[in-house]
């Protein structure tokens, strides 16, 4: 599996209701090297705050049968190759956001691979119906209560 934002992180173990709307067209992915710069890039990030708190997207470009929290808001999303990079915050904490997403991803019948969970920042890797990804959490934001929430998806 893809680790397209593996920052070094380290334990593992999340569900609720997205406030955008998914898409129906799924994107796809990038090579396992640029997945490695996008990583090496949100490490430098780990120590910067800026604001997360945008208005919700229309189209998250991610696939329909994604799970979609309700304290998940996906603010924008791009395409990076074949790879389909939504970018959003959670409203909550870290712990909370990494068992809430990791029961909905599993709840929605996909299938987790590599999870860690640092002090500050997590992943949840998954894949299903021919796809593939991770969720990565930072506690970048500089509102209170915030994490910033990028989730990659990419055919497998």
């Amino acid at each position: 599996m893809l680790a397209v934002l593996a920052a070094g992180c380290g334990s593992s173990s999340s569900s609720s209701s997205n406030t955008a709307t998914n898409s129906t067209s799924v994107p796809a992915a990038t090579t396992t090297a640029e997945a490695d710069k996008g990583a090496e890039k949100d490490k430098g990030a780990e120590g910067k705050k800026s604001s997360c708190k945008k208005p919700a997207a229309r189209q998250t470009g991610l696939p329909s049968s994604f799970p979609a929290p309700a304290k998940l808001t996906i603010t924008g999303s791009e395409k990076e190759g074949p790879t389909t990079i939504a970018n959003g915050y959670w409203s909550g904490g870290l712990d909370g956001a990494y068992v809430a997403l990791k029961a909905a991803v599993t709840g929605a019948g996909y299938q987790l691979g590599h999870t860690e969970k640092d002090e500050h920042d997590s992943e949840i890797e998954y894949e299903a119906g021919g796809r593939e990804g991770q969720i990565a959490l930072r506690e970048t934001c500089s509102e209170d209560g915030l994490l910033r929430v990028r989730i990659s998806s990419r055919p497998k």
